[in-house]
């Protein structure tokens, strides 16, 4: 519990369910929708180095 009183927004993401509506990897990814950020700010982080 301290770890979500400390990180409240991690704490979120962690056991939220982001739904995507595609059917497969070659439809494009929807930006303006949950699941389409969260995909943005993971590959942005995968090419700085700041996630592996």
């Amino acid at each position: 519990m301290a770890f979500a009183d400390e990180n409240p927004k991690l704490y979120l993401l962690m056991f939220t369910h982001l739904t995507s509506e595609r059917e497969s990897v070659a439809v494009p990814m929807p930006e303006n929708t949950p699941y389409g950020s969260f995909v943005k700010i993971v590959e942005g982080g995968i090419q700085t180095g700041e996630l592996d």
